[in-house]
C-alpha cells in the first residue's frame, strides 16, 4: 500500500507531502467550504512503515496535536503513540 502508485504517479506519501504545508501554517490554495481539518492524518501518519517514518513526518504530527481543539485525553492518546515514530 505504502509503494502502490497510480499510473499517473499518485501515492499516500503524495498527498501526505501535498497537505503538509497546510499542517505548517500555509494557507489552503483551494476553495473549500470549510476550513481543513488536519487530524484526520493522524492515524494515517502512525500506519507508516518504520523503513518510511522520518523525523518530518513526526513533526507534522506533533503540530498537528499541538493545533488540536479537542479535550487532553484526545491528545494523550496520540501522543502516547507518537513515540512509536
Amino acid at each position: 500500500m505504502w509503494q502502490y502508485e497510480t499510473e499517473n504517479k499518485r501515492s499516500l506519501f503524495l498527498a501526505l507531502n501535498y497537505l503538509t504545508p497546510v499542517v505548517n501554517g500555509e494557507k489552503w490554495k483551494h476553495d473549500t467550504l470549510k476550513s481543513i481539518d488536519t487530524t484526520g492524518l493522524i492515524p494515517i501518519i502512525l500506519l507508516i512503515p518504520n523503513e518510511y517514518r522520518t523525523l518530518e513526518y513526526k513533526n507534522v504530527l506533533t503540530k498537528i496535536l499541538n493545533n488540536t481543539q479537542e479535550d487532553d485525553s484526545f491528545q494523550e492518546f496520540w501522543l502516547l503513540n507518537i513515540n512509536q515514530l
